[in-house]
């Protein structure tokens, strides 16, 4: 038998089932059932008939495959998982159902990787402590049982993701507990806090919390308003909740406005300290806490699976509040569940997250909105019709954009899915910027940084007692560029930093380090080697014992040819700087370096006639020895750069096979930018624009009768963003 969790095949937690419990006094198999990829029984069992006071009440589950095919089974809210992560057993006990006390967890949708695999003959088994899950305290016997629709991977009824449900599978088994078990005190009122949170995490926190109260406030709004002539035909409460009755839709109803109650007046507490690759998780009986989780930290704030719609989905599971269960995870499935189930759509978290999120938007009138951009077009905001955006809804370009105490939070996209360069409404207080932001440690909501955070300018962004190092991004899993705030002791500098040998924390060097610029930032007697170490880069430049009688730079260091133990420079050898650096009878030719296997920029000591510049230097045309230019050649800087006749064309190297920005030498023409560039409508050369000719601002770049359309150039073979007169 085969213990599943020596072998975790599990990538991401995902998943969904309907999960109907029952009793069953039936000790062991109840039932085994033939799914379409095979036979499958269940078994029930405990390490022991009694268990006492400081017992783990150990429950044993049991799954195997009676068939000849593999079979491959979702195991999550099933006990495979070895954890609680949902009332996964029905429990009695006198005749009372036993409450569950495990945490609820919210989960995105499945992929195929998080089945597993019993092959024909096998058996897979878990066990669990049926007191981390249920409320067992008191002596007596407990009556257990497992009945749920298993999703199988693949078969005949297999639906959008390639699952399909197998008949129930069923087992149950008894216990008995000897002796009362203490019960937990309830837990201390608690006040605001981020338990295990750093700065960061806090002010993400914060905002998603302001942006889940502005959604679920919004979606109580939206079913509180919306005529109840059109609340049976809205296509947002039938997408998320199915067929519409007066009692379901006051149900729902009731339950945005106990999560948007909870959300303004009740003290939610964030804990951070949860490693699970999980959004996030409560215990449904303990109010206000949740737990944050992995996947919460790379979701968009707002939009499908966001941030704020992760709060919503856990708030929404209290008891206290709406008391909602996980029947569906992931868009498409909710959907299913309210098309097919409505009376357990209305009861699902992810389907009133999904209906707090309205993403993408719907109405909730029978007659739908009259604005006619999409959500994040560049004018979404100013559009009458669309804006003020709300909290979350974007692009915006001024604070007059947004609603009411909202401001336009600039280059903040990320947040929310979008680019980084998206600008947002957002709520005014708090940090509005994104960790390691240029501008976070000096922002007055961010900063000033606390150690370990960035980006720093200088030690002022950092609070107080640190120091701003720069360059050392990498120990914090950022580019080596950034500057992070840390303790002002010892060398705050990474070995081989262009800094390090001049750092007086660091340097100077001891033999065999760098990077240094001198024999003053190595020790005494020690000097400065240049371009010595390709282990690390080429160019890396190494303090080392002296050797007054050998070249101790490399070929083509940018000292090679000026070193007294090395140059000057005989033929075809390099960097030179001038004539001077080269053997008698030679010249230093400028950016040849292509032509000797080097980089374009290097220069060579070469013989003294003819054009010792490469085609399409910048100096090319300039240089007496090579121009001026024939049409087609460049770069070229003015028309006095070019042979009689011809004009310095600008920016027009991608006609030539060379970088856009290059200038080359050609016959007059009238309009010198290509078609679709930026300034082609606006240019008096080339505009105003025919129709089907891009890119245009507004109206008066096209010609007399015809107008400027904004975002349609995926009609013309162009980018999407790309404005074309018509």
């Amino acid at each position: 038998m085969m213990n599943l969790f020596a072998k975790d095949t599990r990538r991401r937690i995902v998943g969904q089932f309907c999960l109907t419990i029952l009793v069953f006094a039936v000790l062991g198999v109840l039932q085994g059932v033939a799914a379409a990829t095979g036979s499958l029984s269940a078994l029930l069992q405990t390490d022991s008939p009694t268990y006492g006071v400081s017992d783990a009440m150990v429950v044993r589950f049991t799954l195997a495959n009676n068939g000849s095919e593999p079979v491959q089974v979702l195991p999550w809210n099933t006990p495979l998982e070895g954890k609680f992560t949902a009332p996964i057993f029905k429990v009695q006990s006198n005749g009372q159902e036993v409450a569950y006390i495990g945490p609820m967890v919210k989960r995105p949708a499945p992929t195929a990787g998080d089945y597993i695999t019993i092959k024909p003959g096998e058996a897979v088994s878990a066990t669990l402590n049926l007191a981390e899950g249920y409320a067992a305290y008191n002596a007596g016997s407990y009556s257990i049982s497992f009945d749920a629709n298993l999703a199988i991977l693949g078969g005949p009824s297999a639906k959008l993701n390639g699952a399909s449900v197998a008949p129930n599978i069923s087992a149950a088994t008894t216990l008995v507990l000897s002796e009362n078990r203490p019960i937990p005190p309830s837990p201390a009122p608690k006040q605001a806090t981020y338990t295990g949170c750093t700065t960061s995490e806090t002010n993400t926190l914060s905002n998603a919390h302001a942006s889940a109260e502005a959604i679920a406030t919004e979606a109580h709004s939206a079913l509180n308003n919306a005529p109840t002539s059109q609340r049976s035909t809205a296509p947002r409460y039938l997408k998320w909740f199915g067929t519409h009755t007066q009692s379901r839709y006051a149900t729902v109803e009731g339950n945005f406005n106990a999560i948007s109650g909870a959300l303004s007046n009740q003290v939610i507490t964030f804990n951070c300290n949860c490693n699970e690759p999980y959004y996030a998780y409560v215990y449904a009986n303990n109010p206000y806490e949740i737990y944050i989780c992995n996947y919460f930290w790379t979701a968009p704030r707002t939009g499908t699976d966001s941030q704020a719609g992760t709060i919503v989905h856990e708030v929404s599971h209290f008891t206290v509040v709406a008391d909602t269960d996980d029947h569906a995870y992931g868009q498409t499935l909710c959907a299913n569940l309210a098309s097919s189930t409505p009376d357990l759509a209305i009861e699902n978290a992810d389907s009133h997250e999904y209906f707090a999120e309205n993403t993408p938007p719907l109405s909730m009138g029978s007659g739908g909105s009259s604005c006619t951009r999409q959500p994040w077009d560049w004018a979404y905001c100013s559009d009458p019709n669309c804006g003020p955006c709300a909290a979350g809804e974007g692009d915006c370009d001024s604070d007059a954009e947004c609603q009411s105490g909202l401001v336009c939070a600039h280059d903040v996209g990320l947040n929310y899915g979008q680019t980084s360069m998206m600008d947002v409404c957002e709520n005014s207080s708090g940090c509005r910027l994104s960790p390691w932001d240029w501008g976070y440690c000096s922002d007055p909501n961010c900063g000033p940084c606390a150690a370990g955070e960035g980006d720093c300018d200088s030690d002022a962004e950092c609070q107080s007692g640190l120091v701003c190092a720069h360059n050392v991004g990498l120990n914090y899993g950022q580019t080596s560029t950034m500057d992070v705030c840390e303790n002002s002791s010892g060398c705050r500098l990474s070995p081989w930093d262009w800094a390090y040998c001049s750092d007086p924390n660091c340097g100077p060097c001891a033999a065999g380090e760098g990077d240094c610029d001198g024999d003053a930032e190595c020790q005494a007697g020690l000097v400065c080697a240049h371009d010595v170490d390709s282990t690390i880069q080429t160019t890396m430049d190494v303090c080392e014992q002296p050797n007054t009688n050998a070249c101790r730079l490399s070929p083509w260091d940018w000292a090679y040819c000026s070193d007294p133990n090395c140059g000057p420079c005989a033929a075809g050898e390099g960097d030179c700087d001038g004539d001077a650096e080269c053997q008698s009878g030679l010249v230093c030719a400028h950016n040849v370096g292509l032509n000797y296997g080097q980089t374009s920029t290097m220069d060579v000591c070469e013989n003294s006639s003819g054009c010792r510049l490469s085609p399409w230097d910048w100096a090319y045309c300039s240089d007496p020895n090579c121009g001026p230019c024939a049409a087609g050649e460049g770069d070229c800087d003015g028309d006095a750069e070019c042979q009689a006749g011809l004009i310095c064309a600008h920016d027009v190297g991608s006609d030539y096979g060379q970088a856009s920005s290059i200038d080359v030498c050609q016959a007059p023409q009238v309009c010198t930018r290509p078609l679709w560039d930026w300034a082609y409508c606006s240019d008096p050369d080339c505009g105003p624009c025919n129709r089907g000719e891009g890119d245009c601002d507004s109206d008066s770049e096209c010609q007399v009768g015809l107008v400027c359309r904004h975002d349609v150039g995926t009609a013309y073979g162009q980018a999407a963003a790309m404005d074309v007169c018509e």
